[in-house]
């Protein structure tokens, strides 16, 4: 018996790792196409019309709405196809078209954040800034040089200001990444000394012998957090865990520290994926399906079908189908 159905629209890709022919992981099966991910060409994992989807085609025709591995599993309801599935007793020909490659935004429900792009809106009321000692806290980074280490070393108190909003500020913090690492000079080993008995875990030191610019402020800036806790409470400031947000002691990220004036990190609700490429390809066509059984199995198999009456069905991503004709 031959088996004629139609189909159109269907996507010839698959964003998720793992099979549909096995059962899924107890958190599902992880979704492989977000921005990241597809920086890796092993994750644009195209598809075709395989001995499966032709099982799970006939197993839907007769009514079977479950997965083809359920199927396959129930205890109590012997499997149908179970002496003809083989690709003996059941053939195929997959006669499609491919209409088009276009980039497609796709709905990722994982709980990502945007890497980069718009933050949302910045509130500016926050103890970061509008604390009594805000300003003591981030003059230190409208510090030079020279006077950063007299505040280091001296405890020198921070007369320099700042304009206390998060972008500026990292606006300055990315203006110090890009200066080169400082040699270590006497004045540098001193304030290494200083460095050392606060944070005493931190290696400042690069294979080099010489010390990150940047890291040099950003441990300042805890310094001077610790010396304002001794009349200030500097709680509020700080995360759960004990930090500022975003910043380190010899680091600084952004969009960690934008989080704290935009309520939240920014959810990635959706990304590109590129078919201009041949990835992203979605097909017409007919697939022809040959069942080599006795007539009346045959005559069996369609009356299963025409009793199930059904009309159009999902096949592959996004595909619909439907039954065109049955020939015995």
């Amino acid at each position: 018996m031959k088996i004629i159905i139609y189909y159109s629209g269907s996507w010839r890709n698959s964003f998720l790792d793992g099979s549909n022919n096995e059962k899924p992981p107890k958190r599902g099966r992880k979704y492989i196409a977000s921005s990241q991910s597809l920086k890796k060409a092993e994750n644009y994992k195209p598809r075709k019309t395989t001995h499966s989807t032709v099982m799970g085609v006939l197993n839907r025709l007769i009514g079977d709405q479950r997965k083809l591995y359920q199927s396959k599993e129930e205890l109590y309801e012997p499997y149908y196809f179970n002496d003809l599935d083989n690709e003996t007793s059941i053939t195929f020909h997959d006669n499609e078209k491919v209409v088009s490659l276009e980039v497609v935004r796709l709905h990722n429900m994982n709980g990502n954040f945007q890497k980069q792009g718009f933050v949302g809106l910045l509130k500016s009321n926050t103890p970061l800034l509008d604390s009594e000692f805000s300003n003591e806290l981030w003059g230190v980074l409208g510090l030079e040089f020279d006077e950063l280490c007299d505040f280091i070393i001296n405890d020198k108190p921070v007369t320099a200001t700042i304009n206390l909003n998060a972008f500026n500020i990292c606006d300055i913090f990315d203006a110090k990444e890009k200066i080169k690492p400082l040699e270590i000079d006497e004045n540098l080993e001193k304030v290494l000394s200083v460095f050392k008995v606060n944070f005493p875990t931190i290696e400042y030191r690069d294979a080099n012998n010489c010390v990150n610019y940047l890291a040099l402020y950003s441990s300042a800036l805890y310094l001077q957090l610790y010396r304002l806790s001794v009349v200030h409470d500097t709680q509020p400031l700080l995360t759960s865990r004990g930090v500022l947000s975003g910043i380190g002691k010899k680091s600084f990220t952004g969009r960690e520290f934008l989080k704290i004036f935009a309520g939240g990190k920014k959810p990635a609700w959706s990304n590109p994926y590129d078919g201009r490429h041949g990835r992203l390809k979605k097909v017409d066509g007919v697939l022809e399906i040959t069942i080599d059984v006795e007539r009346d199995r045959a005559k069996e198999i369609k009356t299963l079908i025409m009793n199930a009456g059904v009309g159009a069905f999902p096949m592959g991503k996004k595909g619909l189908a439907y039954l065109k004709s049955i020939k015995i």
